[in-house]
């Protein structure tokens, strides 16, 4: 094969100078180059290399779901319809995509039926369409120029092939609507892409290039996630950053001076990293992720929403929630201590329900206790001001865009428990009238829960030790502390700090209703 200057020229402005060469084509190929508007997608016929982390084409390359880059690719170059044959899990990849109208495209959607499959689809779109159209596979895919495969408008079909490496596919052909037809009598997308390529180096064109994005397996993922960060794909990264040195940083992230970053290095939005956490090469961290402190991550991809305890390595492995793969050994592994490797997306769910329903229940007492509340204000009124207020942090577990990080914490004449006090039934009564029944509209606002760690003042924080403070700035605080029903404290010191400190590594729907019955147990035996 022949390598004509004309098309490697112009894909070196597509790619950046990656190369290639394909069967020799005459100088004045681009004056019969055809137009071509239509692609279709098969995706998910093949098992990805671990189903139960996502299918292969909602594989993350860099920042987007892997079909994400092929539609956006091909609508850069012109595409505006779309037929999507999902093959796994097809209710995920119709709800990332939609029907295309965010891209000003239209996407179609071909389920096939149980005892269906891709091929049969593609018989019936293109029996008797002459048109040609772009044949994409849902697992490799290489963002090359769709004018080269056409610039022989005579030479169809046209494919990319890998270099080196064979006879193998690299994602991308130009295929006429009837002879793709034709081809698809086989029993699988695969048996369709080996005939495709077979007529394609007997009377069609190929064109070799040096690789491809590519997530069939775990290793190659992660060695495409290479690629793209060192520049092989650039029109892939649109974050901002530093490219001369391979680091990307997203907004609202946290990155200490201790921190070590070696590029290539993508961080997402609002990631956090811990102090003395090293970082890199080759790692993309995704939005929403924690990276606790003295943690090393190296040729890893960190999915959305997942967090990565201290003090742990991190290397050659693709992380989503509890779930890790390791591309060495190939396989995977459900993590169950929450601690190394945690779900961010399981606390947010069901602290959201829990603080959805809690805000219902205050609402509701509130109106309810209204009388209480007053005769309450009413009789403490004759002994001179009643409302007191003090500023305390809000935890990071109750904050919201545009509010506040304090809150002022309205009670009834101060707080009620000191240093050393013994709990009594009146105590807690008067906890009940004096700062649970007022502290109510905090929870309606979703400031405070009816349990949690006690609320403290900065600070309190600040003179706490630098690990129990970690522990409680990711708790939630609320009006019903384990710090006061066990011994009557709530202020700072030894016993409050131990028992805050037990009730926040045991948070669950389970010990916040023991501690809840604690409180009624008190009130009433």
């Amino acid at each position: 094969m022949q390598t004509s200057s004309h098309t490697a020229a112009e894909l070196d402005r597509i790619l950046d100078g990656a190369k290639l060469s394909h069967t020799s084509a005459s100088s004045d190929d681009s004056a019969s180059a055809i137009c071509v508007t239509r692609a279709v997608i098969v995706t998910g016929e093949r098992e990805s290399f671990d189903p139960a982390m996502f299918p292969a084409a909602l594989a993350t390359i860099v920042d987007k779901p892997f079909v994400q880059h092929v539609i956006e690719s091909l609508i850069r170059q012109g595409i505006t319809e779309f037929d999507v044959v999902p093959g796994t899990q097809p209710e995920k990849i119709e709800a990332l995509l939609g029907h295309g109208s965010r891209w000003g495209t239209s996407i179609r959607f071909h389920l096939p039926g149980p005892a269906g499959s891709a091929c049969q689809i593609i018989r019936r779109m293109f029996a008797d369409d002459e048109s040609p159209v772009v044949f994409v596979s849902g697992e490799r895919f290489y963002p090359g120029s769709i004018s080269l495969l056409t610039a022989d408008g005579t030479r169809l079909p046209a494919a990319y092939t890998l270099q080196g490496v064979g006879c193998e596919w690299a994602g991308m052909a130009v295929v006429p609507g009837s002879e793709l037809a034709g081809l698809a009598f086989t029993k699988s997308s695969t048996d369709l892409e080996l005939s495709l390529l077979t007529v394609c180096h007997s009377r069609g064109r190929t064109i070799e290039v040096e690789a491809s994005l590519d997530v069939t397996t775990g290793a190659r993922l992660l060695a495409t996630q290479r690629r793209v960060l060192n520049g092989e794909f650039p029109e892939l990264i649109r974050h901002p950053g530093d490219p001369k040195n391979r680091v990307w940083i997203g907004r609202n992230t946290t990155v200490p001076a201790s921190v070590k970053l070696t590029g290539p290095v993508l961080l997402g939005e609002r990631v956090d990293i811990g102090e003395g956490a090293q970082i890199g090469p080759n790692v993309v961290i995704s939005s929403g992720c924690v990276i606790d402190q003295g943690t090393i991550v190296e040729s890893s991809l960190v999915l959305p929403q997942t967090s990565i305890g201290e003090q742990l390595e991190l290397r050659d492995s693709i992380v989503s929630g509890r779930r890790m793969f390791n591309t060495r050994l190939g396989a995977a592994l459900d993590v169950p201590d929450e601690f190394l490797i945690g779900d961010l997306n399981e606390k947010l769910v069901l602290h959201s329900a829990s603080r959805s329903l809690s805000r219902c229940v205050a609402s509701v007492l509130l109106v309810v206790c209204t009388p209480i509340i007053a005769l309450t204000w009413c009789v403490l009124r004759i002994g001179g001001s009643v409302v007191t207020r003090r500023k305390v942090v809000r935890l990071t577990s109750q904050r919201r865009q545009g509010h506040a990080e304090s809150l002022s914490l309205i009670s009834f004449r101060g707080r009620t428990g000191q240093p050393g006090s013994t709990m009594s039934r009146r105590a807690v009564w008067r906890h009940l009238f004096c700062e649970l029944l007022p502290g109510l509209i905090h929870i309606v606002r979703g400031e405070l829960a009816f349990t949690g760690v006690t609320p403290a003042t900065q600070k309190e924080i600040s003179s706490m030790p630098v690990e129990w403070r970690q522990l409680y700035l990711s708790s939630q605080a609320g009006l019903i502390n384990e710090a006061f029903v066990r011994c009557g404290t709530r202020e700072p010191g030894f016993e409050r700090e131990i028992a805050d400190a037990h009730y926040a590594v045991q948070t669950g729907r389970r010990n916040k209703r023991n501690l809840t019955m604690k409180y009624l147990r008190r009130l009433f035996f």
